[in-house]
This record gives structure tokens, sequence and C-alpha cells, in this order.
């Protein structure tokens, strides 16, 4: 009986290093960025500064020939 529960561990563990779960993990990440970028978006100030720091984040990266 113990070694069924150490095996059914190893799965649990197992199944979380899946690519299905992989996704699954970005998938629910993406959406989470896309609700925190949309609540800023309604607030002026915050979007601003959001522009702000795009902007000067595509210049380093120029500069830099990253594009």
């Amino acid at each position: 009986m113990h070694r069924h529960f150490q095996n059914m561990a190893r799965l649990k563990v197992q199944n979380k290093n899946t690519k299905a779960h992989h996704e699954e993990k970005k998938r629910r990440q993406r959406e989470a960025m896309r609700r925190l970028r949309e609540s800023r978006r309604q607030d002026p100030e915050k979007y601003e500064e959001d522009k702000r720091k795009e902007r000067e984040r595509y210049y380093r990266r120029k500069e830099a020939g990253q594009i």
C-alpha cells in the first residue's frame, strides 16, 4: 500500500511537467497580463506611463541592434 502512494505522488509530479500543463500555465499568465493592461488603460496617468516605458524600451532595443 505504501509503495502505491509513492507511485501516485510520482505521477502527479510527472503530470505537472507535461507540455499541456506548461501551455495551460502560459495561457493563464497571458490572460492575467491582458486583464492588467486593460485595467491600466482605464487610468490615463498609468496608461501614459506605460507608453513612456514602452518607448524607452523600444529605443534601448533599437540602439542595441535587437530590432
